[in-house]
C-alpha cells in the first residue's frame, strides 16, 4: 500500500495537523496579548513639575491604589506649546505630549521587557503566519487612527494634565487661559496680583466676582481621552492675604468661608478648590474603567 493510500484510509491529511497546531499557537499568543491588555493600570503620570500641585494631587488621588508621579519623577522632560483656545484644549495638549514621550520611552525599552516577561509569546510568534501578522499590524494601525494618531502610553500608565486660570468678570474674564502668562510667564505673582487689584480700583464688591477654573485631561493606555472641568466662585479682594497656596490665591476671597484661598490649610483648600473638585471628578471617571 502506498503512502498516499494509507493517508486516505486513516483520514490523515498533512495540512490538518499544521493548521490545528497553528491555531493553538495563535490562540495562545492572542490570549497572552489580551491578558497583557487587561493588566491593572499601575501608575499615574501627571504633567507637572510643581511640587505644591503634586502634594494636592497625591492627597486627593491617594485611594486610587496607583503610584502617582510627576513627569520629572517619571524621567520625562518635554515642553508643549499651550496654544489651545480653552482650558480643556491646553490640558489635552500637555497630556498628549507627555503620553507620546512616555510611549517612545516604552518602545525603546520594550525588547528587554519582552525578552524577560514574554518568552513563550516570542516562541509562539515564530510560528505565527504572515496573515496573522498582517492582521495584527492592521489592528494596530486602526487603533492609532482612532486615537488621533497618538501612540498610547506604556501599558498600565495613565497620563494626566491640567490647565487652570483665574477669570475676573469685570475684566472680561481676564486673565483666563492666559493666567500663567499674564504680564509675562516669569513675572512674580505678587506683581500680577497687584496689577489685578489696581485694575479693579473703585469697583464695588458685587462687581468683583471671579472664579478659578480647572480642566483636567487624561490620556489612557489605549489612547482614549477624558476631560473634566470644575470651578470655585469668589471675589477679588482689595489686598493680598494669607501665606498658603500659590499664584492668585492671596487675592481670591471665598465669601462662604470668610477667607482668602491663601488663608486655607491644604486640607481645607482641597475640599473646595477648583483643582480639588476636578481631581475628584477625574478620579470617579477613572474608577469606571
Amino acid at each position: 500500500m502506498t503512502g498516499n493510500k494509507l493517508r486516505v484510509i486513516l483520514g490523515w491529511k498533512p495540512t490538518m495537523f499544521t493548521k490545528t497546531r497553528q491555531s493553538q499557537i495563535d490562540g495562545k499568543a492572542a490570549g497572552q496579548m489580551e491578558g497583557a491588555g487587561r493588566q491593572k493600570m499601575g501608575r499615574i503620570i501627571f504633567a507637572t513639575g510643581n511640587e505644591g500641585k503634586m502634594r494636592e494631587i497625591r492627597m486627593i488621588m491617594a485611594d486610587m491604589g496607583m503610584e502617582i508621579l510627576s513627569m520629572r519623577e517619571a524621567g520625562i522632560q518635554v515642553e508643549a506649546e499651550e496654544n489651545g483656545r480653552t482650558y480643556e484644549e491646553n490640558a489635552l495638549i500637555k497630556a498628549r505630549a507627555v503620553a507620546a514621550h512616555a510611549s517612545a520611552r516604552a518602545v525603546a525599552h520594550a525588547p528587554a521587557r519582552m525578552a524577560a516577561a514574554h518568552a513563550p509569546a516570542r516562541m509562539a510568534a515564530a510560528y505565527t503566519s504572515a496573515s496573522a501578522a498582517s492582521d495584527r499590524a492592521l489592528a494596530g494601525t486602526e487603533a492609532d487612527s482612532e486615537a488621533g494618531g497618538l501612540e498610547p502610553a506604556p501599558a498600565g500608565d495613565i497620563v494626566l494634565a491640567d490647565d487652570s486660570g483665574l477669570e475676573v468678570d469685570f475684566l472680561n474674564k481676564e486673565p483666563g487661559i492666559y493666567s500663567a502668562r499674564y504680564l509675562g510667564e516669569d513675572t512674580p505673582y505678587s506683581i500680577k496680583n497687584a496689577e489685578i487689584i489696581r485694575r479693579l480700583e473703585g469697583v464695588t464688591e458685587e462687581k468683583r466676582s471671579a472664579r478659578f477654573v480647572c480642566a483636567i485631561a487624561a490620556v489612557l493606555p489605549d489612547g482614549r481621552e477624558i476631560t473634566v472641568r470644575a470651578t470655585i466662585e469668589g471675589r477679588i479682594g482689595y489686598e493680598e492675604k494669607g501665606s498658603h497656596g500659590f499664584g492668585y490665591d492671596p487675592i481670591f476671597y471665598v465669601p462662604e468661608l470668610g477667607k482668602y484661598t491663601a488663608e486655607l490649610t491644604e486640607e481645607e483648600k482641597n475640599k473646595i478648590s477648583h483643582r480639588g473638585k476636578a481631581l475628584r471628578l477625574m478620579k470617579e471617571e477613572l474608577k469606571k474603567l
